[in-house]
């Protein structure tokens, strides 16, 4: 996993070289999220074949990271977060091999930032 920082030579025209329309894709995995109405996503982040999605968990007591192998199109892992009452991972960025992920608490009035090494992560663990 590279760690240099890709400069655009022209911002411009690879901002309008965005498509219009984003391609769906689907994973498979028995995935259940308790409390889908005020539960979701929170950030995104890519690291080697995989996709790596924070999500909030309201109502419960931890969040979790969903991890997708975009080779085989399927959920491989759901990490909880391991504090007690920190149920609200936010955006979350990966640098080099290390995930970074900040965790707000309940009452939106703490938060922790963990680093998960992913140097080893393979679809078995």
């Amino acid at each position: 996993m590279t760690t240099q920082n890709v400069k655009l030579q022209n911002v411009k025209t690879a901002y309008n070289n965005v498509a219009n329309k984003g391609t769906l894709y689907k994973f498979n995995g028995k995935f259940r999220i308790p409390n889908m109405v005020e539960s979701h996503v929170q950030g995104v982040a890519h690291y080697g074949n995989y996709l790596l999605l924070s999500h909030n968990n309201k109502g419960y007591s931890q969040g979790f990271i969903i991890v997708l192998n975009t080779e085989s199109m399927k959920m491989v892992h759901k990490i909880y977060t391991p504090d007690e009452h920190y149920n609200h991972p936010g955006g979350i960025q990966v640098i080099g091999n290390y995930l970074i992920v900040p965790v707000e608490n309940s009452s939106y009035s703490q938060s922790l930032i963990h680093f998960y090494d992913l140097s080893e992560m393979t679809d078995s663990k």
